[in-house]
This record gives C-alpha cells, structure tokens and sequence, in this order.
C-alpha cells in the first residue's frame, strides 16, 4: 500500500501525538482519547483505514465548533440588545411598546442563528 495519511490533531485536546494502538483504532497519547472504529464501513485489509476514521472525526469535531461559535455569537447580540433595552428602561428612556420591538429583535435574531442564517 502507499504511505498512511497525515493525520489531523486530536479533535479533543488539539495535540498531534497519536499512534495506532490496534488494526482498528489510533490513540492520542496526550489524553487517551482513542478511536473512533474503523471497521465500520472499511475494507478489512485496508491498514490505513483507522487513520482515514481519526480524520473524518476530527472534521466532525470542526464543524460543531464552527457552529457552536456562530451560536454563541447570536447569543452574545442577543444579549448586547437585552442589555441595552434594559438600560434604557431602567432611565425611562423608552416606552413599552419600544420594549415589544426590542424583545421581536432579539427573538428574530436567536431564530435566524437557530436556522444557520
């Protein structure tokens, strides 16, 4: 066979010290996270097959973080409009029905990170 994939870093602790510990699964030795089972949908005589699985998790492993920081970043405007409204209330500076608008904003605002816009 040719020469094994380069293996992405831990999708865990992000180190990049990983051996294989068995025909079915590479380790991290930086924090023992090992896997994932490379048998699932692989050829059985394919030696590079566990670290083909390792690279796949840790794409897995990137997007939910992307997403994760999208997320916490509509929460963080969400909650910049809350602060604001709520200043603004506190100093009589608005009326209630400006408090509705705000309150709409801020409920679009979740939505739309909710539904990846």
């Amino acid at each position: 066979m040719g020469d094994a994939p380069e293996l992405k870093p831990c999708p865990f602790c992000g180190q990049s010290n990983t051996i294989q510990t068995s025909r079915l699964y590479l380790e991290c030795l930086e924090c023992g996270c090992y896997g994932p089972d490379a048998k699932k949908g692989q050829p059985r005589n394919d030696e590079y097959a566990p670290h083909r699985a390792w690279n796949t998790r840790a794409d897995t492993i990137t997007a939910l973080e992307e997403e994760n920081k999208r997320l916490r970043e509509a929460m963080e405007r969400a909650a910049r409009y809350a602060d604001g409204i709520r200043g603004a209330v506190e100093t009589n500076q608005v009326a209630d029905k400006d408090v509705r608008g705000v309150a709409i904003l801020i409920r679009n605002n979740l939505r739309a990170a909710l539904n990846g816009k």
